[in-house]
Formats: C-alpha cells, structure tokens, sequence
C-alpha cells in the first residue's frame, strides 16, 4: 500500500478522549501479549480468496467481517499508486487494533481498480509488512489468476521506506481525507463530495459493503455540533483516534530498534531518564568522557527537531484543500528530543524513519497521545522486573516533588555508561 495522506477510524463513541483511548491502549497491550499465537492475516485472506475463487475487489468484500467493514477512512486525495476522486473516495478498511489494513476505490477509471493493498504489522518482529492483490479483471480470460505480491516490494518500498513504515498525516491535520482538519467544520468541497459519495454508496457495487455508512453521522464526528459540545457527549474523530493506535505501534518499532542495540543496556538508565519530563538535562546522566565522543551537540539537535516539524506543518497546510486560516497545531512533545539525541549519538541509529508522516526522512511524531509517554511507561516496566524499586519510586514521583526517582536513575546511568562497554552489555529480553 503506497498511501500518502492518512488512515482514519469510523468510531460511533462519543465520550471524551482520555475516556477512550485508555482502553484502546489496553486491549492493545493484551493482544501484543498474546502474540505468540499469531496466524498472518494476510494468508488467511490469501485462503478466502483462493477458497472461494474470488476473481475482483467486489466479490471479496462480503466475504469479510462486518467488523472489518465497519471501521473505514475515505480518501479523496490519494497520493497512493490507487487513485480516487471526491465522489468515488479510495477506502482503508482496518481491524480493531490497526495492525491490518486493505484499500481499494471504486471507478475502474482509476489507476489501481482490480487491486487490493494490504498493510499487517507483526508483534514479534515490530515490522510492518505491505502487500499488492491483483485481481484479474472483467477483460481477463477465465485462465486467468489473482497475484499475490510479496512482502514490501519495490513499489510498496519506493513509498514506504526501508524498514517499510506507513504513511499518514499526523494530528491534527489531513490533507485529503475527508475530515482534514481536526474538529473543524467540513470545507465546502469536502461536505460536496462527501454528500456525492453518499448518493451512490447504498447502490455502488464496492460502496455498498461498507457496514453502517451514515454521512450526517460521519460529518458529525468529523465536526461536532453546538449541542454536542454543550451536553459533552463530543466524540474524537476517526483520524484522531487511530492517530492513537498508529502512534501505539510505532512505539514497538521504536522498542525494536532501540533494545536491539549492542549498547542498549549501557544506555537504558539514560533513556528512561530522558523521557521523565521534570529529570532534567539529558547530559547530566551521561559521562563528559562518553559526551566527547558526540558526533553533534544537544542544542543544535533540538533546534533541527524544530525548525523540522515547523517545516512539516507548513507543507501540510499547503496540501490542504483551504488556507492556513484557522489552523491548529499540537505542541511539539519536546521531552522525545533527549530520547532521539541518546538514540543517535549514543546507540547509533537512525530516528528518522520513526515517523508517519508524508514528507519522508524527518523527525515529525506528533500524537494527541504522547509517544514519550508511552516509551517511558514501557521502558519503565521492562527494567523494573530487575529494579522494581524504580517502579516504587516513579509511583511516588507523581503524587509528590520527591526526587528519588531520578536521582536513582542518574547514578544508575552513570555507573553504567562510566563501565568499559563490553559484548556482554547487549543482552536483552527479547534475546534471553
């Protein structure tokens, strides 16, 4: 799936956003738990199809779950290889957790009808994989067989990245999806469109199988009215809400990649100490012997991170179908800059392909829902099954001003990055 512009969730919940993402994230946190017993989903549509002797997207699509039918994005502006227009919008379709994703449009004028692009995150090896379905087609012979690409093939690739990532527009704007902007009002092309698609999608042969579609209902999720607003009973948007779940898996990819460094546990006390906010400086818990060999400075870096994701936010508002007018951006979660700057200099890696957004190579994650916060929450429980005094401590640091939790974390940090590094400091659990 080569999708540039952003994956949403239809939600008919209307409570307030911490209210719901709190169980999402812990629905999700069970189903990594049970990863074990992970079958791919992708070959388990691969069966459907070749079971039923499905030839095209349409005879697919109501052989899948009406769960997996219900929760949809429409996209009007694909920058994906699948096309789509205003009034026949490419879908995304996803599961509960977004760990698996199917799209298709619905005018075979459009580049990409007889296909079907897949997106499945894998647990165990936090990688995601994307995936092309090629259906014959009305002008194929009966001879004919549907193509199953590979996993992440040059196409996928050219887009996606390597490691492949997925794409979207991170809050609170999506350009082309309907819904760009987060709890504003539909723009008059957006509200046109919409009111076009919803004519035919009770008709269409796709369209049709999307369970539950309700315009008025969508449009109201998108921009809640006065009287929501006054009776509380505001629900988040789709693309806010898998912002959410987006943000949750690109956290494990950024668990992989950092506890899979040879010098990960060198580093770990200083990583969890540079995603408290109130620790302090993310060099004070790192050796001046160990700085030296920085290739590059703190500030410097925290100004790139900056100036970078000022630079996002105006190329976002440019791909929007209106103006600047009105625009509302998150703040920047500042307190993931000693995290990436620790990431880099002292473990050696490259951040930049943590992120979702559009515009590749660049360092923008910005979440309603915090990514430091839920790395540090990680991090926290990992090394507390060997410390469980640290988890006692951080307990106590959030109802006082008491500093014994960072201060743990400092000594800690020191002794271990003032050490020789050796082979032996690259063991992990994910490895033992």
């Amino acid at each position: 799936m080569c999708d540039r512009t952003g994956w949403t969730w239809k939600l008919r919940l209307c409570i307030p956003l911490a209210a719901l993402l709190a169980p999402l994230l812990v629905n999700a946190d069970r189903a990594a738990a049970q990863a074990v017993s992970y079958t791919s989903r992708f070959e388990a549509l691969r069966r459907t199809i070749n079971a039923h002797h499905v030839r095209s997207v349409e005879e697919l699509l109501p052989l899948l779950s009406p769960a997996m039918r219900s929760r949809f994005v429409l996209v009007f502006d694909s920058r994906s290889v699948q096309e789509a227009s205003r009034p026949n919008p490419r879908v995304l379709l996803f599961g509960n957790d977004a760990r698996f994703i199917l799209s298709f449009n619905g005018d075979a004028r459009l580049q990409g009808f007889d296909t079907l692009e897949t997106m499945e995150f894998d647990d165990a090896s936090a990688a995601f994989a994307f995936r092309e379905i090629r259906f014959p087609g009305a002008a194929a012979g009966e001879d004919a067989e549907v193509e199953f690409s590979q996993a992440n093939p040059t196409l996928c690739v050219a887009c996606h990245g390597a490691p492949a990532h997925p794409i979207w527009d991170v809050y609170p704007l999506w350009p082309g999806v309907y819904g760009e902007r987060y709890q504003r009002a539909l723009s008059e092309q957006e509200a046109d469109g919409l009111s076009a698609f919803a004519q035919t999608q009770g008709t269409h042969p796709r369209y049709r199988y999307l369970e539950d579609f309700n315009a008025e209902q969508l449009g109201e999720q998108m921009a809640p009215t006065q009287r929501r607003r006054y009776s509380g009973t505001i629900g988040e948007p789709p693309n806010a809400v898998l912002s959410a779940l987006l943000g949750r898996l690109t956290v494990s990819v950024i668990e992989q990649d950092v506890k899979a460094s040879p010098r990960f546990n060198d580093y770990r006390y200083a990583l969890l100490w540079s995603l408290h906010p109130v620790c302090g400086g993310v060099l004070e818990v790192v050796p001046a012997a160990v700085v030296a060999s920085y290739t590059q400075d703190f500030a410097p870096f925290a100004q790139t991170l900056k100036a970078e994701a000022r630079l996002q936010a105006l190329y976002k508002l440019r791909r929007a179908t209106r103006g600047a007018e009105g625009a509302l951006f998150a703040s920047e979660d500042a307190t993931l800059d000693g995290f990436r700057y620790l990431s880099e200099q002292g473990l050696g890696l490259s951040t930049r392909h943590w992120t979702l957004a559009l515009e590749q190579d660049n360092y923008d994650l910005t979440m309603q829902v915090s990514v430091a916060s839920q790395l540090e929450r990680h991090l926290l429980a990992w090394l507390a099954n060997d410390d469980p005094k640290l988890a006692e401590l951080r307990q106590a640091a959030e109802v006082s001003n008491d500093v014994k939790y960072c201060a743990r974390l400092r000594r800690l940090s020191l002794e271990a990055l003032n050490r020789p590094p050796s082979a032996t400091t690259s063991r992990t659990r994910a490895s033992s």
